[in-house]
């Protein structure tokens, strides 16, 4: 039962972390579009996202705190909760409905991005290329005026905050210089973060991840994974871990390594 449960996890596990790549690769994508096409990068939040979810299930909840209710009553929820497993859902299906419904249109299957485009009349088309992660947003275009425009539109619907021009997402800096047609991403602040973490502040720094050729095999007087210290295996996986985050993000040339300690 127990190895039944491990493989299930490390399955799930295994999902979790192809779909964050996956995210992942989508912003880089966007940022890359946007410098190629010399497209200005913004990015909005909505408040409360998962609040703004009707709740098509029927959910009850008591009063919290030392508020009660009369004997045999309860709260029927309208919307949405976080901590609910349909929230994330519930959300995603509420803001794609909405772009969808504005002419947008769903360039993958996972709904995360969406594209519109509009001819004007002196036949210039306008591009709004956008990104959903969750509650916050990336937007691409070459028009200022049609960004204002799909801003105040979605402000109707949703209440936003943190809209302007991109410069952190998901802990990445970004940073756009449309005179050069460039689009810099950098994880600088989440790399000193890690060492400062893991008490390695003033290692030396080198060009190559690994030397050429290296591979890596178990000493032969390491102990089994039963008799070794779990607070140091917990480091070993959390450092890992973190630098996982910046394989699928701005450091692929580490992935070759970073897979080898694992």
């Amino acid at each position: 039962m127990q190895m039944g449960l491990s493989k299930n996890r490390g399955h799930m596990v295994k999902r979790l972390r192809q779909h964050h790549e996956s995210k992942c690769s989508v912003i880089c994508t966007i940022c890359a579009i946007a410098a190629q096409e010399n497209l200005s990068l913004y990015q909005f939040d909505v408040k409360g996202a998962f609040l703004l979810a009707p709740c098509k299930e029927p959910e009850y909840m008591n009063l919290p705190g030392r508020l009660k209710l009369p004997t045999g009553k309860v709260l029927k929820c309208k919307k949405l909760l976080y901590g609910l497993k349909q929230s994330a859902f519930g959300w995603h299906e509420t803001i794609s409905g909405w772009l969808l419904e504005h002419g947008f249109e769903n360039l993958d299957t996972d709904g995360v991005t969406f594209k519109k485009e509009t001819t004007k009349q002196d036949g210039t088309v306008s591009k709004l290329l956008l990104m959903i992660h969750v509650d916050d947003a990336i937007v691409a275009t070459n028009d200022e005026e049609c960004h204002q425009k799909f801003m105040d539109e979605l402000g109707i619907s949703f209440e936003l905050s943190a809209s302007g021009k991109l410069t952190w997402f998901l802990g990445c800096k970004v940073e756009q210089d449309l005179i050069k047609g460039t689009a810099r991403m950098s994880q600088e602040k989440y790399c000193n973060d890690v060492l400062r973490r893991f008490k390695m502040p003033d290692v030396n720094a080198v060009h190559t991840p690994c030397e050429a050729n290296q591979h890596l095999q178990a000493a032969s007087d390491s102990p089994s994974l039963e008799h070794r210290d779990p607070n140091y295996v917990r480091d070993c996986q959390q450092a890992l871990g973190s630098c996982m985050f910046l394989t699928v993000f701005t450091r692929g040339n580490c992935a070759f390594v970073v897979n080898q300690c694992a």
